[in-house]
């Protein structure tokens, strides 16, 4: 199983979100967010981004990491981007530099 690196993680008695950066098995990096209503009726949202081998190389290199497809780069993103904000600020990161990715919610 790929290693997930957690970026964030809350629970309350009505809602339940993680944040998360792994690998899939195409190499390509996920970044995805659930938010689960936990009561019945509750509204769940799920989000990600999906960033490309060829891709994955470049943000790589923004970020100053020499093994692209490593733990060491999810480890980094979650240095980086880590907390509630965590997707929007690591969508505006790419957009500023021209990461491309595709974007699903």
């Amino acid at each position: 199983m790929p290693t997930e690196i957690y970026l964030y993680q809350y629970e309350s008695s009505t809602i339940k979100i993680v944040i998360r950066v792994f690998f899939n098995e195409e190499n390509h990096l996920i970044f995805e967010g659930s938010d689960f209503g936990k009561k019945k009726g509750g509204a769940d949202y799920e989000y990600s981004y999906k960033i490309k081998p060829s891709q994955v190389n470049n943000l790589a290199r923004v970020l100053k990491v020499k093994d692209p497809h490593s733990e060491n780069l999810l480890v980094t993103i979650r240095d980086r981007f880590e907390g509630k904000d965590a997707y929007c600020q690591f969508g505006a990161f790419m957009d500023e530099h021209e990461i491309e990715f595709t974007k699903f919610n």
